[in-house]
C-alpha cells in the first residue's frame, strides 16, 4: 500500500507538468483560432508579464488592491466572527440571520458592482465585504456548533447561555474556525477586488484591475493579458498561502471541516 502511495506521489510532478503543457496548448489553439491582435500567444503574454513586473507602478497598483482587500477583510472578519458566535450560541439569532445570509450568498456579483458604482465611491470595499461576510460567518457558525456539541457537558455545568462560557470557552476555541473562514475568503476576495476595479472609471483610482481596464480602453491586448497573467500569479500565491494555513490549522487543532459555500448550509 505504501509503495503504491509513494508511486502516485512520484508521478505528481509529471502530472502537473502535463497539465501546464495542456494549458499552453489550449491557450495557443485559441491564439491560432482568433485574430492575433486580439489574443496574444502564451509566451508573448508571459514575456509581457515579466516586463510589467519590472515597473514600479504595477506593484503599486497591486499594493493598493491588497490594501483594500486586507482592510475590508479585517473588518468583515470581526463582524462575521461576532455574528457567527452569536448565531451558534443563540439559535434564534441564526434563524433571524438566515434570510440575510442567503441573499448575500445568492446575489449576483455583477449586479452588486453596478449598484455600488452608482451609489457610492466605496465599491470595492463593499463588494469584498458582501461576498466574504457569509463565508466567515458560516465558518464560525459551523465551528461554534461543533464546539458547543463537543463541550456541552462542561458548558451546561456553568450554564448554557452564560456570558462566561461565550467569552472564555466558545470564543477561544472558535479561533481556528475564524482563521479557516479568513483563509477561504482571501482568495475569493482578491478575485472580487480585481473584478470590481475593472468597472471603476475614476482616473485617480489605483489598482491592478483598473490597469487591466485602461489597457482594454486603448486596445493594448498584450498588456491586458500580461496584467491578467500577473493577477493570476498573485491569486495563485494567495491560494497557496490559504492551502498551507488550512493544513497547519488542521494539524495543530484538529479542526473539523465546515461548509461555507453550499447554499444548503443555511438550511433556509
Amino acid at each position: 500500500m505504501n509503495k503504491k502511495r509513494n508511486a502516485k506521489r512520484n508521478y505528481r510532478p509529471l502530472y502537473f507538468f502535463l497539465g501546464v503543457v495542456l494549458l499552453i496548448f489550449i491557450w495557443d489553439i485559441i491564439y491560432l483560432s482568433t485574430e492575433q491582435n486580439t489574443f496574444p500567444e502564451f509566451f508573448v503574454t508571459l514575456g509581457e508579464m515579466f516586463k510589467l513586473m519590472g515597473k514600479a507602478k504595477v506593484w503599486q497598483a497591486l499594493g493598493f488592491s491588497f490594501y483594500r482587500l486586507i482592510l475590508t477583510t479585517v473588518i468583515v472578519t470581526i463582524a462575521g466572527t461576532l455574528l457567527g458566535l452569536l448565531a451558534a450560541y443563540f439559535p434564534p439569532v441564526e434563524q433571524i440571520l438566515k434570510p440575510l445570509i442567503y441573499i448575500l450568498t445568492c446575489f449576483p456579483t455583477a449586479s452588486l458592482i453596478l449598484f455600488f458604482i452608482i451609489y457610492t465611491d466605496l465599491t470595492c470595499y463593499l463588494l469584498i465585504g458582501v461576498v466574504t461576510l457569509p463565508i466567515i460567518y458560516k465558518a464560525v457558525l459551523g465551528g461554534g456548533k461543533i464546539i458547543l456539541n463537543r463541550y456541552k457537558d462542561p458548558i451546561a455545568t456553568e450554564g448554557r447561555y452564560s456570558n462566561k462560557n461565550l467569552i472564555s470557552v466558545v470564543l477561544p476555541l472558535s479561533l481556528p474556525y475564524v482563521f479557516i473562514g479568513l483563509a477561504q475568503s482571501l482568495g475569493l476576495g482578491l478575485k472580487i477586488e480585481i473584478m470590481g476595479e475593472i468597472f471603476i472609471s475614476n482616473n485617480h483610482f489605483i489598482g491592478i484591475g483598473k490597469m487591466i481596464n485602461d489597457a482594454y480602453q486603448v486596445l493594448d491586448m498584450v498588456q491586458l493579458f500580461g496584467l491578467t497573467m500577473f493577477a493570476i500569479v498573485a491569486m495563485i500565491v494567495v491560494d497557496l498561502g490559504v492551502y498551507f494555513i488550512k493544513r497547519w490549522l488542521f494539524k495543530k487543532y484538529g479542526t473539523e471541516p465546515v461548509k461555507v459555500f453550499s447554499l444548503k448550509a443555511t438550511n433556509f
